[in-house]
Order: C-alpha cells, then sequence, then structure tokens
C-alpha cells in the first residue's frame, strides 16, 4: 500500500469519523489528508500523531 486517502462518502452518508480498513500500512507510504479532514494515528489505544 503506497497511498492512503478517504475518498468520499459510502452509502450516500457524510463520514465523521473513518477508520482505515487495513493495519497493514508500509513505512513510506503517503497520507493525503484533504481540506476540512485530520488524520489520528493511534496505536494500542494510545494517540500517537494528529495530521
Amino acid at each position: 500500500m503506497n497511498r492512503i486517502k478517504f475518498d468520499g462518502t459510502r452509502n450516500n452518508e457524510p463520514w465523521l469519523i473513518y477508520k482505515w480498513e487495513r493495519e497493514d500500512i508500509i513505512l513510506g507510504s503517503q497520507l493525503i489528508v484533504g481540506p476540512g479532514q485530520e488524520a489520528i494515528f493511534v496505536k494500542n489505544g494510545q494517540a500517537q500523531d494528529i495530521l
């Protein structure tokens, strides 16, 4: 996986929170955070970083 991006809605409903479905993020992957979005990295139940 080289690109991590939330591309919109599911079931035509807007999302307030979305969890990336996979946990095997490869070191060096590109995270794309759109305008008005934030990304929170969580490990073992603890927030590690917010973008």
